[in-house]
């Protein structure tokens, strides 16, 4: 697929104005500044009735004046005007579906199935990318050579948080961070501005199924255990939409508890050798929650039996400090 203009694609809505609706860049050149080809970038946005929202993200995609962009939309029989939009831009989707899905992991796992590029990454319907979003991250990218885009590369920029279209925070410049860092939860990437190679999807891809909410998060932590190289883009790169029907927004509670039983088959799914080097953190991990549930225990007695079953079961993570400050609570506990 080629650049689109403004003039090509549909009027906007009345009343739209700015970027993406009246405002466009200027196409690209070609090639780049030494003549290489511009890497092609796959793009997938997983829809399902947010057609309030999904003009505004496609056109924020298509307008980015990027020569060589697949662009793909997996819609989930939307019951709302998502399929009417989605048509109404058809000539410009390299490839497109309106079909009942598994929810949004495997409508992304299906669409990049028909991804050809060599740097994947995806927007939500209800998100946007910022203008000239693709030339920054491809720039910063290429600054690491033309094979890196061969290789285990990330390229992320920051993100904007935004509400009835006025701009909020800028996210802070996350970087990648290591797979016991994910698992302490001190390490963050920001999805919409956070692009990757497809050599890293065809080895840490696809995101689980089963997973509602935090997907992504599983798929960036299952990366860091592969030592990628990343790239850091300074500027906002994507806005992020904060409405009230977004799961983040409805459903926010929700993710820590999925998260919390995923991670068990996360450290599973890691090589022995990941494992070991972030064997700390795990155990922390496990002892955390141990500890967690030891405490909502609503006698001493079933608290300490908690404790004494993991302590058999794992004797090292009796030894971390959140074991231990757990079991001192409920000893010294007067009443319960």
């Amino acid at each position: 697929m080629t650049n689109a203009t403004l003039e090509e694609l549909p009027s906007p809505p009345p009343g739209r104005e700015g970027w993406p609706w009246t405002e466009a860049l200027q196409a690209l050149p070609p090639t780049m500044v030494a003549g290489q080809p511009w890497p092609r970038v796959s793009i997938v946005t997983p829809s399902f009735n947010q057609g309030s929202f999904l003009e505004e993200t496609i056109r924020s995609v298509l307008l980015q004046g990027y020569p060589n962009l697949q662009y793909i939309i997996m819609d989930g029989a939307s019951t709302d005007n998502s399929p009417e939009l989605i048509l109404k831009y058809a000539s410009w989707l390299s490839h497109f579906e309106i079909r009942k899905d598994d929810g949004q992991s495997d409508a992304l796992n299906r669409g990049f199935a028909h991804a050809d590029g060599e740097l994947f990454g995806f927007i939500n319907s209800d998100d946007l990318l910022e203008p000239s979003a693709l030339r920054s991250l491809v720039l910063a990218g290429s600054a690491r050579g033309a094979s890196a885009w061969q290789g285990r590369l990330m390229v992320a920029g920051r993100c904007t948080h935004f509400r009835d279209g006025k701009d909020g925070a800028i996210g802070e410049n996350h970087v990648m961070g290591s797979f016991a860092q994910w698992i302490e939860g001190s390490a963050a990437l920001h999805q919409p501005g956070t692009f990757w190679t497809s050599a890293i999807w065809n080895e840490c891809g696809p995101f689980p199924v089963g997973m509602r909410y935090a997907f992504d998060r599983y798929f960036f932590a299952r990366v860091a255990a592969f030592c990628p190289e990343f790239v850091r883009v300074p500027a906002s790169v994507a806005k992020f939409r904060v409405h009230d029907l977004s799961k983040s927004g409805s459903e926010g509670s929700k993710f820590s508890a999925e998260w919390v039983a995923w991670v068990p088959k996360l450290i599973r799914s890691v090589p022995a050798s990941v494992r070991l080097h972030a064997a700390a953190a795990i155990l922390d991990w496990y002892a955390l929650r141990v500890a967690t549930a030891a405490l909502a225990a609503h006698t001493k007695s079933s608290a300490l039996l908690a404790l004494l079953t993991c302590a058999l079961r794992n004797p090292l993570v009796a030894t971390r400090r959140p074991f231990l400050g757990a079991l001192k609570k409920i000893l010294t506990k007067k009443i319960w």
